[in-house]
């Protein structure tokens, strides 16, 4: 894990699963199982992040604290990479974050 702090806007979360080094691409590692935290679809050629895995409460959770805006989620292997942008959502703050900082 890895977080680098971009210009006044912007952050970059690196995740390299070791899983993942025999596979071709993001989406043969995602319909084999080996990744739960992304869906794909391979027909537009879109990842996401899951919003009710750990990552994105993660991301969520570095764009409040830092002030930024949008994440650059950067997946990468010896064969292959990917970035999925996230952009900082209040409401998802407010509703599932912040309620448990007051416990």
């Amino acid at each position: 894990m890895a977080l680098w702090l971009i210009g006044d806007d912007e952050i970059i979360e690196i995740k390299c699963p070791y899983s993942a080094k025999d596979y071709l691409d993001i989406f043969e590692y995602i319909s084999d199982g080996k990744i739960n935290y992304c869906t794909a679809d391979k027909s537009n050629g879109e990842v996401k992040l899951k919003k009710n895995h750990d990552y994105y409460f993660q991301i969520q959770t570095q764009l409040h604290v830092t002030k930024r805006t949008l994440c650059h989620l950067f997946i990468f292997t010896e064969n292959w990479y990917y970035s999925i942008d996230i952009k900082y959502c209040q409401q998802f703050w407010n509703k599932n974050i912040q309620p448990l900082l007051h416990m």
